[in-house]
């Protein structure tokens, strides 16, 4: 009923624009209207940005692309005019940040920075005469991982003062924003210290198990330079937390680390649930 209530409301929209008032048009030229049908929209801000673009299917050509809000969606305020196409795909995203385009559809990470906090939908529809209601879903396609150290007051050098530098790497630079598959590549982030010992970053879908956590000595304490210590990120999220980064929703994830005692304790986060804790 509310598809249905939404595309006579679309179809109302565009009546003064229709090709049934252009006599003289050559139908085949006339544009077709492709709304959408934004099943998830009530878990976003009405004014959360969405991108979205339209390709010609199979052949995945870009037609057309545009900006818009989730509330100009969800009121079918925003559509796509495509002509002479008998099949559209295409995707939106919501959180585009740093990241860039390259080529057709690879979401590609900056060099030095972090992924951007991804919302993806994909579709692929048949069009059809004058106006179409395509149903979307976005879904997370980050991860945010917090990081916080504890147990350092042993390092009496260090004054008060976390003494490592930290460095997450990885062979994912990227997805395909049509497919949702990594895209394989050299990552590398030096998060910003946000407190003592407190640091996040944001993490794409992973194409393997090459997540790692680096520790650097500051320069500036003398006694300890360069790498002094390597973490297996991928282990700790899979062992400890069961992130395996198939999940259609990828969860967040605060990590603590003990130093002293040579614990970890993972709390993992589900979009829209609540903390689960672990205890290693």
């Amino acid at each position: 009923m509310k598809t249905k209530l939404k595309l006579a409301v679309g179809l109302a929209l565009l009546s003064l624009v229709s090709c049934r008032n252009l006599v003289l048009e050559d139908r085949i030229l006339c544009p077709r209207f492709m709304f959408f049908d934004l099943l998830n929209s009530e878990s976003f801000e009405s004014f959360e940005r969405v991108c979205v673009s339209v390709y010609s299917y199979p052949e995945g050509l870009l037609l057309d692309k545009d900006t818009t809000t989730v509330r100009a969606i969800d009121n079918l305020e925003f559509y796509m005019a495509i002509r002479g196409e008998e099949a559209v795909s295409g995707h939106g995203l919501v959180g585009v940040g740093d990241n860039h385009l390259d080529g057709n559809s690879s979401w590609i990470i900056a060099e030095g920075s972090q992924a951007d906090p991804i919302f993806r939908f994909t579709y692929l529809s048949a069009t059809e005469p004058e106006s179409f209601l395509v149903p979307v879903e976005l879904v997370k396609d980050h991860s945010r991982i917090g990081l916080q150290f504890v147990g350092m007051e042993s390092f009496v050098s260090a004054e008060g003062e976390f003494p490592f530098l930290v460095r997450i790497t990885g062979n994912t630079c990227g997805m395909d924003i049509l497919t949702g598959n990594p895209v394989r590549g050299p990552f590398s982030f030096l998060p910003e210290e946000l407190s003592i010992g407190r640091f996040e970053c944001t993490l794409p879908r992973q194409a393997d198990h090459a997540l790692r956590l680096e520790l650097y000595g500051k320069p500036e304490l003398g006694e300890m330079e360069g790498l002094l210590g390597v973490f297996d990120l991928w282990a700790i999220l899979y062992e400890q937390g069961g992130i395996t980064w198939l999940e259609k929703n990828l969860p967040d994830a605060d990590i603590t680390i003990d130093y002293k005692e040579m614990s970890v304790r993972v709390s993992v986060s589900a979009w829209g649930q609540e903390q689960l804790d672990y205890n290693f």
